[in-house]
């Protein structure tokens, strides 16, 4: 498993490093945020869409759905703070977070 957590951390990683050395360090808040709210989001929620309502090792996702109701605001709060930053317009933003927002909404549903 440590080997499967370092290949998918290390990309995450590497554009991090790159993009501090560049002094783009809001990109690398963006990447590191960004990239531990979808893992948390995916990790949690596509399981429960295939194995509902308890996963194999005996926990249930009850248990889980303070975390998930604050992955949900954190990832609210984010979202807000970089659409008022953007002083461009931003329709695919909104349109992809309409569909990221969806989803979740729809494995919150599915797994209770």
């Amino acid at each position: 498993y440590t080997v499967l957590a370092i290949g998918t951390s290390l990309p995450e990683i590497a554009a991090s490093v790159s993009l501090a050395l560049k002094g783009r360090y809001e990109a690398v808040s963006g990447t590191l945020i960004g990239s531990n709210i979808f893992n948390g989001l995916c990790v949690l929620a596509i399981p429960g869409l295939f194995m509902r309502p308890e996963m194999s090792y005996g926990w249930s996702y009850s248990e889980w759905s303070p975390l998930l109701i604050l992955l949900f605001l954190v990832t609210l709060l984010f979202a807000f703070y970089i659409f008022m930053l953007s002083k461009k317009e931003q329709k695919a933003g909104f349109f992809l977070s309409f569909v990221f927002l969806s989803s979740y909404f729809f494995s919150l549903y599915y797994a209770f």
